[in-house]
């Protein structure tokens, strides 16, 4: 199915729920199976088009639903690039949403200064946003050279440990200014 017949299909259950709600036909936690039929429709599709479809739906999703689902998709197949950025950074409130409880308590225990760290074919791959705590996360990647970054903590917009990689998205603001490890 096209994602645009998903999303034309999507539209109309949302207003069939919702006006099911308004006449008192079905109760109102109908609403809260749409979003698992997005994911569901969503992690049926392959990795390359999951992209295309959040984007195209992501209009009829609440701030909360957007930043839940953007996790999953990160912690899936999250390649840091200027896409991926748009939809991370996106003007939408409640992006700590983004991060599960347990990350942000993560996030609230690191201290105020750290040093991250990034494996990299080339120094332009030290200007995306993704980098780890871990530096042997770093040298796993296998790339031919680690860039290194002290940062703090406020310099942190995300943190992910969902796959033991102690991942931070830095702030767009912090990405200037590395030092560098030749593998």
């Amino acid at each position: 199915m096209q994602a645009t017949q998903v999303i034309t299909e999507l539209e109309r259950k949302i207003q069939q729920t919702c006006e099911m709600v308004k006449n008192k036909t079905c109760p109102p936690r109908s609403l809260h199976q749409i979003p698992y039929d997005i994911a569901e429709k969503l992690f049926n599709l392959k990795l390359d088009k999951r992209l295309d479809y959040f984007e195209e739906l992501q209009e009829f999703m609440s701030d909360d639903l957007y930043w839940t689902v953007l996790r999953a998709l990160w912690i899936d197949d999250g390649i840091c690039n200027e896409r991926w950025e748009n939809l991370l950074f996106a003007e939408r409130k409640r992006h700590h949403k983004l991060m599960k409880s347990s990350d942000r308590q993560a996030l609230k225990k690191l201290p105020k200064e750290m040093i991250v760290y990034r494996a990299c074919d080339k120094k332009e791959d030290a200007k995306n946003c993704n980098w780890t705590l871990d530096p042997n996360v770093a040298v796993r990647f296998h790339k031919k050279m680690i860039a290194t970054k002290k940062i703090k903590k406020t310099d942190i917009y995300a943190y992910f440990n969902s796959r033991r990689e102690q991942e931070v998205i830095l702030k767009k603001e912090a990405l200037d200014g590395n030092t560098w490890k030749n593998l």
